[in-house]
């Protein structure tokens, strides 16, 4: 379980400074996937993240979706120290919606998981 953590923690630091990468880059040079939809990986993208640092910080969820919603809210704004870029409410709101839903995901397994794990007993 050790290891786990430690790759969940390893995933989610090196996706953050990517997401923290391509949030600021001019838009150009940014990476584009479902061109289409372009809330699906804004959403995505923040989901994935917030479920790794949720696997790495299980006891600390709700700091875990405080610190990623601030992170979102600082990266949006600083989208406007680009020429290309803008920040925007719409697009802050799908980022923290998808960061909220992964912590949701993450206390209901902890809930299964506790239902399913015998107890202890202490001597």
């Amino acid at each position: 379980m050790r290891v786990f953590k430690s790759a969940a923690l390893v995933c989610a630091w090196i996706g953050l400074a990517y997401l923290v990468w391509v949030s600021i880059m001019p838009i150009g040079s940014r990476p584009h996937l479902f061109d289409e939809i372009p809330d699906i990986s804004r959403f995505l993208g923040w989901f994935v993240i917030t479920l790794a640092f949720a696997a790495a910080y299980p006891r600390h969820l709700g700091r875990v979706l405080l610190a990623m919603s601030v992170a979102i809210a600082l990266l949006e704004a600083a989208q406007y120290l680009e020429v290309t870029r803008h920040g925007r409410i719409h697009d802050a709101v799908v980022k923290v919606a998808g960061a909220a839903f992964a912590v949701v995901l993450a206390l209901a397994y902890l809930a299964v998981a506790r239902k399913r794990s015998p107890v202890q007993e202490r001597p």
